[in-house]
């Protein structure tokens, strides 16, 4: 759970394309569009008034429409990121279940019962569990890292591709902006937590 006592300097941040059916004609249809009746926005110990997010999230828009033809580039690297954070994200509960099942292994009966042969425990799990590659060397295991590295970025390439095309599809016809909240203060707080954009299609990506 996030608590805030004034500004803390690891400040995290947001990115979110949203998808518009058309680009609203001003401020005043903006706000009616993303907080309908709503008046006032809360998140922790601060809140803004909707007419000033729209005023914020109005000037970025308009900021965008001038340079429409980078937004798909900025769109394909967002998607990028989002895959690879998924990708290491499942990777580290898996290193996570392994240790788990290594420490398993070594307080377990079946350890005990073959306590006499004198194998240390991580070699018996090598021996349970063969698939798992020993590692003897800090050097074997910076090639071992590497190696998964390599092969973290293959899956998130295909994950992306997946990732991106379902979102153009989705979003076929549409008006794409992208916004990136910091919450470096109270205004970027509430606009990247308060999910502002919920009555619109739209990704999030985290950058924690």
């Amino acid at each position: 759970m996030k608590t805030r006592n004034g500004f803390v300097s690891n400040s995290s941040s947001s990115s979110f394309i949203v998808a518009f059916d058309k680009i609203p004609n001003n401020i005043e249809e903006l706000q009616i569009l993303l907080f309908g009746n709503e008046k006032t926005l809360e998140k922790y110990s601060y809140s803004i008034t909707t007419s000033k997010a729209a005023e914020t999230i109005w000037s970025l828009m308009q900021e965008q429409i001038k340079v429409r033809e980078l937004l798909d580039e900025k769109i394909k690297k967002e998607f990028e990121l989002l895959a690879f954070s998924i990708i290491l994200e499942v990777h580290y509960l898996r290193e996570s279940a392994i240790k788990v099942a290594e420490t398993f292994v070594k307080e377990s009966l079946f350890y005990k019962e073959y306590a006499w042969l004198g194998v240390e425990p991580h070699i018996l799990y090598n021996l349970v569990f063969p698939q798992k590659v020993s590692v003897t060397t800090e050097q074997n295991l910076l090639e071992i890292r590497k190696a998964e590295y390599k092969q973290k970025e293959e899956e998130a390439k295909i994950l992306y591709k997946t990732l991106y095309n379902t979102f153009k599809e989705k979003t076929f016809g549409k008006e794409l902006f992208f916004f990136k909240f910091h919450d470096n203060s109270p205004e970027g707080t509430i606009l990247e937590n308060r999910n502002i954009f919920k009555n619109l299609y739209h990704q999030r990506i985290d950058h924690h």
